[in-house]
């Protein structure tokens, strides 16, 4: 039995490529969970992660966000939603 609470969990953390979001996704991939940041700007995303580039404003990103979940190994376990609206 692992003794990491989310070993091979689906987690995904919207704007986790920076700030908060980007500690959050980073604290899930050390609890073993499988983690994809959605990010408009991935240059600075956490190792350890699937980065998909991705404005979830915005409904043409629909897409391939849920495509993503459907070819995820297991089922999907969190949603972190860190992303925010640029200034």
């Amino acid at each position: 039995m692992s003794t990491r609470p989310f070993e091979g969990s689906v987690v995904v953390v919207t704007g986790g490529a920076a700030g908060i979001g980007k500690a959050v996704a980073q604290a899930f991939v050390a609890e073993g969970a499988v983690v994809a940041v959605l990010d408009r700007d991935l240059s600075d995303a956490p190792k350890g992660v699937t980065a998909l580039q991705a404005d979830v404003t915005s409904d043409a990103n629909y897409g391939l966000n849920t495509s993503y979940l459907k070819t995820a190994e297991s089922e999907l376990c969190v949603i972190a939603a860190k992303a925010h609206p640029s200034p």
